[in-house]
């Protein structure tokens, strides 16, 4: 299956768990392969979340990534551009941002 049709699959349930505030595609760095990128507020250690907020380490075969983002109101992109980086990085192509 590829990521954009995981990531439709699974959105939803995404955007329902602790700390996510956004679901995307961008690609592995190391791999360039196609992931589901998972945004959050901040990182919380596996152990430190209920089991019905971990975030799986692959969906449908697609490997997930989770990216800190802060709350997002800290993000000021004409400094990330001065710096030649864009807010979202490789995975702001697809972010579906959790809503108001």
């Amino acid at each position: 299956m590829d990521a954009r049709h995981a990531r439709r699959l699974h959105e939803d349930r995404l955007m329902r768990l602790a700390h996510v505030t956004g679901v995307g595609i961008g690609q592995d760095e190391d791999s360039g392969e196609d992931v589901i990128v998972v945004f959050v507020t901040h990182e919380v250690p596996r152990d430190s979340l209920r089991p019905e907020d971990v975030i799986p380490d692959e969906l449908e075969g697609v490997p997930v990534r989770v990216l800190p983002m802060g709350d997002g109101e800290t993000q000021d992109p004409a400094e990330n551009e001065a710096k030649g980086e864009s807010a979202q990085g490789e995975a702001e192509q697809e972010q579906s941002p959790k809503g108001p």
